[in-house]
């Protein structure tokens, strides 16, 4: 499948300790304006345990270059929009993903609200 991309991101590295000592993230400029597909996914219903209360879970597909390295606890903020997404795994971007050869790296992330 080719993509073609509809914003630009940036990508947010690191993580610090704020007065109380609990953690925060810092918003740590890894790559700017990468060109990038973010296309919304199927939702999901869930239910939470504790107090009953049902959740829909947005999911979202990003795309980009796969030539961008991606690490655990990264974010991604979408420059047009200005939200700000996480993900729990990302594909290997060395497997052709359509019979041109092209690649792309596909993250499924969740945005952040």
């Amino acid at each position: 499948m080719t993509w073609r991309a509809g914003t630009t991101v940036t990508v947010l590295r690191g993580a610090g300790t704020d007065r109380f000592d609990d953690p925060v993230d810092v918003d740590i400029v890894v790559y700017d304006r990468v060109p990038a597909s973010i296309m919304e996914g199927p939702f999901n219903s869930r239910s939470r345990p504790v107090n009953g209360r049902t959740d829909q879970v947005r999911s979202y597909t990003l795309r980009m270059a796969p030539t961008i390295e991606l690490r655990k606890y990264d974010r991604i903020r979408d420059e047009r929009t200005g939200a700000v997404y996480v993900f729990d795994t990302v594909d290997d971007p060395t497997t052709p993903s359509n019979p041109a050869g092209h690649t792309s790296r596909r993250v499924a992330v969740r945005k952040v609200t």
